[in-house]
């Protein structure tokens, strides 16, 4: 490889004091002068002999140093100095076994040993247990891999990256295969440099000496003996490498013999690779030999082929590297490694025979075939590849020419191995129902690409009618039925089109495509559509408690004061208010095992030729807000942003339609933020280090806390963002963006999303989807999920009636598995075929009762023929999600987090069933029987060494039933403590604690007696859900805080904190009335009104009463809630005051805001006193509902703002919007334009001076609707509402964006635009937030220009 894959001088250094370290191992003294090397495998090989054991205790044993420690020692070898020089690179294996063979036992006084050191310390211990297998089950005479030793841990010390893992085996001898081919640039040597003090090692790569040809006689000795090695273990030990390149192996010269000695990290080793994660692909595409390693992995180790790495993945490795040693160059080179990787997936190899002449074709045919892109053309076994060898180098031996001419390719290529195929039988019909969907879809897409960007805002009225009848007419095509979402034409005519909002309970035409549907089909059923949002919505809630941010003196203030400071409002694009294209949705139903996945995945080839692909599988173990939403969409974006060319117009729109938000959305999706370039045409780069503040707040960053120390804090939200904005939703602004990301990348390809396990969805993902479906972005979504009661499912939105149940046998693929295991169906190598015993097969699945409940069964019986270890980790994996960390299982099985029971003793380690999920012996064993669970094919290695998940969802649902299983809630119970006790600090840990917490809440509340920290996490994440619109995750943590707070939670004393008490019930309450639960709203804040009694801390519940009270109608009862907070707040009020006495005000008002000093006027600080910055709030609360319903009360309200604003040394942050409310009664009231634009000067400086979304939104829509007429044409009023539809989004303001919406549509008209295009703006502008037409407040200007 080029020098340039070294990534520059960014090499591993070993271990410090690596050498003093070793030396306290006992019986072993390690060789200083002998280079210590540092492999591709990240491991450092130092040399050393092995002393005669003279007694029991010379040597470690693997148990005795798996606890940590090095075992103690009769006899410490020197700890440093002078030693004798012992040339390991002259002994083999064999010779030194040979030599010792005829000495006696006193003349045996050493052994050559390596020690393997490495800070993955799982990975090694891992390999050593594998290596062991190996050794026991294929190669006892350790002919085809090292002899082993030991395996040791060396005490951590600050300096390690990681704890000290060392693997000691024989020395094999010299390797001759390094004087053959490349190693790569991660393959160096160390120097060491001796000071005083220590003793320096620092690394350095050695370019490789120039080579000459290699002989065929020497290539084939090897290559058979590397084909032999990959025959013992996908055979014997049924394990795939995942890792084959060029140090892999060992090769003595003299011998011939070849060893395995590096047995990698599994087939999933490079899974970062084509996942192009923050964390996985920038971190390894900056490893040193990256690109060396890369050259080495088959096409379905990317990721990006619906194949499966299996045995023959190690084959296709095996054959670059034979193209590589006859060739005498890498097989494939790029500049990136994101280049390399692409060569991997699509570039083909020469034949080896048009490089070298001496080659045999049949050779380079067998390379050829090793090499196929398509895993079902290679070889099926290593057995077959070594046969053609062996007998190719018999031909060439004896110089048969003929023989050369004949020979077959894989004529003895039968699989000894149990590989199930990968194609699909029987689906066909079903698959071309999917692929015609698709091939609609992107025709229809590619129609109204073409139409737009020719004729996008100049189609005439009855073209865009005829356009949209045609687009929105239900298609049927033979088995598969699309969701149309658009009411009849005759609707349209006659009404107003409102959009749809959030689906909640009903849906558009959706059917359910069984997978066995037969070919005839029913006629579409005209479905009413449904109303997706009562009157009276809910929408409209901010949801955050706190007043301490406006407070002068907090931290957080400044951050939160100018929240859209780094955002330049944009205008919205054309393309957002162009034709529609409805969905097309695809249900697939039917039980587990049927291959819903498998028919899905085999589509993915047809997509890709016709745009992208993404999908996501639900976790029923864990239900993190939109997190299967945000794998989709990331997956989305590393198809779109990976492909060769990334600068075309497509990703250059991309790019524009992103670039607000890009900070912040690739770190929701996991993505580097260098990945879409923000240089396109017209484009300026984001400056680093300045985060999209405003999407920050939008999606959280999860760091916020309870603080139960201060008044008002609580979260990272303030109470004031509440108080002043009751239309504020943070759910309106996480689903705008999803749909305006998705509505970009649809604009011109066709997108595909597939969600596998919809019935395990959490809710605030199907409510998305739902959305997805409704804004008509002409994405095509495929569904799997189980046969589950339609009242039951979480799809009942998304079901027609004639939906069927899919009846074929689930779980064939493990029937033949499990057969193949139990012996039941076996390979012949006799007859060189597979065989079977029919009564053994009937035997092994014998029930009771058949149907069903032989899919979990059968798959249970496999389980519980595993080690007891083995079972204790998928017992305690099945609780914690089908991807799980096996370093927190090894905590759990400590049991330092039993509990004790009221009525009960405390239980020991090892006493009942708790001996089956935590004890000593499960600790000592865990890696074994993590071994053990990994190679029945249960659990599979990711590219985290750390991580594994289950093979499939079966797994999961059968472990769960296990016995070990059994005391579920206890289970949970020690994994929160556990994740709170070593992921205190994770915050992707939040969202897991909390739901642990949740399902051992009865345990908690009767076994802790303080319980303010699993309150706090609750709060926390809680926040976090809040912040990303998950609003029922946040009221189910809130409603289990509630759950675990004290009997009498308002008088101080032990767990109970007053603060946090206020803090829970009033955000409990306020998401119990936005969930649509108002009884229960109400006897919260009735409980904390009663219970308080200082008037900041009443004044949050106060709105939230009267809230409740004006959605029940109670109109009176609502103002009067917020005239007794005012009150309460110290602002006297008049009673019965009429317009003649609030004319009186106006002009006393009018005359202290003319004679006052204007600088003086604008530059007051902000308030200090909660109570007074409470005020504001509700004042402000208190004028945005008046100005609906009641001119006088408004007119007092905006009085009594401006009053305590001319009377006090602090000013409101909301103050700004009041002036621009006096300013409108100036003009509207009084005709006095001088005063009234003073003021709205007044009012734009306050706004700019604290900008927040909500108030600065609305103050531009105010002075554009009052005061700007008298300074400007109509024309720039548009541009200044544009801006406030920013502001509305970003804080989710649904009345000032309908509002704004309908004040544009209104301009458009009395302008002059052309007539079809304000239609189009009134059909589409407001569709994000549901039935708008029934909005008096927002709804009323779009109605009227329609």
């Amino acid at each position: 490889m080029e020098a340039g894959d070294r990534n520059g001088d960014e090499y591993i250094l070993p271990p410090h004091q690596l050498y003093e370290r070793l030396s306290h191992l006992a019986g072993y003294t390690w060789d200083q002068s002998v280079e210590p090397f540092h492999s591709s495998y990240d491991n450092w090989h130092v040399f050393g002999i092995q002393h005669a054991q003279r007694d029991k205790t010379t040597a470690p044993s693997p148990a005795a140093v798996g606890a940590g420690a090095p075992s103690a020692s009769s006899k410490s070898s020197p700890k440093l100095g002078a030693r004798p020089t012992f040339r390991h690179y002259n002994t083999s294996s064999e010779a030194m076994t040979d030599l010792l063979s005829v000495k006696t036992d006193q003349e045996r006084s050493f052994t050559p040993v390596i020690a393997r050191v490495s800070t993955h310390s799982l990975r090694l211990e891992r390999e050593y247990h594998l290596k062991k297998a190996f050794i026991q089950t294929s190669d006892p005479e350790c002919n085809h891999t090292v002899r082993l030793i030991s395996l040791v841990r060396l005490p951590s010390r600050q300096s390690d990256s990681g704890p000290l893992a060392v693997e000691i085996f024989e020395s094999p001898g010299r390797n001759y295969l390094r004087d053959l081919t490349d190693f790569g640039p991660a393959w160096y040597f160390s120097k060491q440099h001796s000071t005083k003090d220590d003793d320096i090692l620092s690394s350095a790569y050695v370019s490789p000496e120039p080579r000459g040809k290699l002989s065929l006689a020497t290539f084939l000795d090897f290559a058979i003996g590397a084909s032999e090695c990959l025959e013992l273990l996908h055979h014997g030990l049924k394990v795939v490498h995942g890792e084959i390149r060029a140090d892999a192996f060992h090769f003595n010269q003299d011998t011939g013999v070849v060893k395995i000695v590096n047995f990698g990290s599994g087939p999933r080793s490079f899974e970062h690779a084509g996942g192009l994660t923050s964390a996985g692909w920038s971190t390894l595409s900056r490893q040193t030999g990256i690109k060396y390693r890369l050259m080495f992995i088959a096409p379905e180790q990317t990721g990006r082929m619906s194949a499966e790495p299996d045995y023959r993945t190690d084959l296709y490795s095996l054959g670059i590297l034979f193209w590589t040693m006859l060739a005498g160059e890498p097989a494939f080179e790029g500049p990136t490694p994101m280049d390399m990787m692409q060569a991997v997936l699509s570039k083909r190899l020469s034949p080896i025979s048009n490089i070298r002449f001496d080659i045999p074709d049949c050779l380079s045919g067998i390379i050829l075939r090793m090499t196929q892109k398509q895993i079902d053309d290679r070889y099926h076994s290593a057995s077959g590849l070594k046969h053609d060898l062996v007998e190719l180098k018999r031909i060439l031996g004896e110089g048969d020419s003929e023989g050369l001419i004949n020979f077959k390719i894989g004529s003895r290529d039968v699989s000894s191995s149990f590989v199930l195929p990968m194609s699909i039988m029987g689906r066909s019909q079903e698959k071309r129902r999917i692929v015609q969907a698709m091939e609609r879809i992107a025709q229809r897409q590619q129609s109204l690409h073409q139409i737009n960007g020719t004729r996008m805002n100049s189609i005439k009225s009855t073209t865009a009618s005829t356009m949209s009848d045609h687009l929105d007419r239900t298609e049927m095509v033979e088995g598969v039925t699309r969701s149309s979402d658009v009411s009849s034409q005759d609707a349209k005519d006659t009404e107003p089109s409102p959009a749809l909002e959030p689906v909640s309970s009903a849906s558009p035409h959706l059917r359910r495509l069984s997978v066995d549907e037969p070919e005839s089909y029913d006629p579409p059923v005209a479905v009413e559509k449904p109303l997706l949002e009562s009157a009276t919505s809910r929408d409209s809630v901010q949801t955050t408690l706190t007043v301490d941010s406006y407070v002068s003196g907090n931290t957080r203030s400044t951050q939160r004061s100018k929240p859209m400071s780094t955002v330049a409002p944009r205008r919205p694009t054309k393309h957002r208010y162009g034709h529609r294209r409805r969905c097309e949705v695809i249900t697939i139903y039917g039980s587990g095992g049927l291959g819903k996945s498998s028919l899905i995945q085999s589509t993915q080839g047809e997509i890709r030729r016709l745009g992208y692909f993404a999908s996501a599988k639900f976790d029923p173990a864990r239900k993190v807000p939109y997190e299967s939403m945000l794998r989709a969409m990331s997956s989305l974006f590393r198809q779109i942003f990976s492909e060769s060319d990334i600068n075309t117009p497509y990703h250059n729109d991309i790019r524009t339609g992103i670039r607000p938000f890009w900070s912040s959305l690739s770190t929701m999706l996991d993505l580097p933020e260098s990945l879409v370039s923000m240089d396109g045409p017209g484009q300026s780069r984001t400056h680093p280090g300045r985060p999209n503040k405003a999407l920050q707040l939008e999606f959280g960053d999860g760091t916020s806390s309870l603080s139960a120390s201060s008044a008002n804090c609580a979260g990272s939200q303030s109470m004031t963002d509440f108080l002043r904005g009751g239309t504020s939703t943070y759910s309106s602004k996480c689903l705008s963006i999803f749909l305006e990301v998705l509505r970009v990348l649809a604009t011109s390809k066709m997108i595909c999303l597939s969600f596998d396990d919809l019935q395990f969805a959490d809710e605030e993902s199907v409510d998305l989807i739902c959305n997805i479906i409704g804004r008509k972005l002409g994405l095509l979504i495929i569904v799997g999920l189980l046969p589950l009661d339609p009242c039951e499912t979480c799809l009942n939105s998304l079901s027609s009636s004639h939906a069927e149940k899919l009846n074929n046998f689930p779980g064939l693929f493990d029937m033949l598995e499990v057969c193949h295991r139990k012996g039941c169906l076996w390979y012949s190598w006799k007859d060189s075929a597979w065989e079977f015993d029919l009564d053994r097969v009937f035997a092994e699945f014998e029930s009771e009762s058949y149907g069903d409940q032989l899919n979990t069964s059968f798959i249970l019986k496999r389980l519980q023929d595993l080690p007891p270890t083995a079972r204790a980790i998928l017992a305690w994996g099945s609780l914690l999600g089908s991807t799980f960390s096996f370093s927190l299982v090894q905590e759990l099985f400590s049991g330092a987090f039993d509990c004790v029971d009221d009525s009960s003793d405390q239980r020991k380690l090892g006493d009942t069933k708790d001996s089956e999920i935590y004890s000593a012996k499960l600790c000592e064993t865990a890696v074994e029987g993590l071994q053990a669970a990994t190679q029945a094919y249960i659990l599979m290695p990711t590219g985290d060494e750390d991580q594994f998940s289950f093979s499939h969802d079966r797994y999961v649902q059968a472990s769960a039933s296990l016995r070990e299983c059994q005391d579920v809630e206890s289970m949970h119970f020690y994994i929160a403590q556990t994740l709170m006790k070593y992921s205190s600090t994770d915050n992707h840990s939040l969202y897991a604690r909390a739901e642990h917490i949740c399902q051992a809440k009865r345990l908690i509340n009767g076994r802790v007696q303080h319980r303010s920290r699993y309150r706090e996490i609750l709060s926390q994440a809680a926040q976090r859900a809040i912040d990303s619109g998950a609003r029922p995750t946040a009221l189910q943590y809130y409603s289990v805080c509630l759950n675990l707070l004290q009997p009498k939670p308002w008088h101080e004393g032990t767990d109970v904190y007053y603060d946090e008490t206020l803090d829970v019930f009033t955000r409990a309450a306020q998401l119990h009335w936005h969930q649509g639960l108002p009884e229960r709203a109400m006897q919260l804040a009735a409980e904390a009104l009663e219970a308080t009694t200082i008037a900041s801390d009443r004044a949050p519940v106060w709105i939230i009463t009267s809230r409740l009270l004006s959605q029940q109608g109670d109109v009176a009862g609502a103002f009067q809630a917020l005239k007794t907070s005012i009150i309460e707040l110290g602002v006297e009020w008049e009673k019965s005051l009429t317009l003649e006495n609030l004319d009186i005000q106006f002009d006393e008002l009018r005359r202290r805001v003319q004679e006052a000093d204007r600088s003086n006027t604008l530059v007051k600080p902000l308030l200090q006193d909660p109570a007074r910055a409470c005020l504001g709030a509700v004042l402000a609360e208190a004028i945005s509902a008046a100005f609906w319903s009641d001119a006088t009360m408004f007119y007092q309200v905006a009085s009594t703002m401006l009053h305590q604003h001319m009377i006090h040394e602090n000013m409101f942050p909301q103050m700004g919007l009041g002036f621009c409310y006096f300013a409108m009664i100036a003009v509207v009231r009084k005709s006095d334009i001088p005063f009234a634009i003073q003021c709205e000067d007044c009012g734009r400086r306050m706004l700019a001076e604290y900008k927040d979304s909500y108030t600065y939104g609305r103050g531009l829509a105010l002075n554009a609707m009052f005061i700007e007429s008298f300074r400007s044409p109509i024309r720039e009023h548009i541009s200044i509402f544009e801006e406030a539809i920013q502001h509305a989004q970003v804080s989710g303001d649904k009345h000032l964006l309908l509002l704004s919406h309908g004040l544009i549509a209104s301009c458009r008209l009395w302008q002059g635009d052309d007539m079809a295009e304000i239609e189009n703006y009134c059909m589409y502008a407001a569709e994000d937030f549901g039935d708008w037409s029934k909005d008096v407040r927002g709804g009323t200007y779009l109605t009227a220009v329609r």
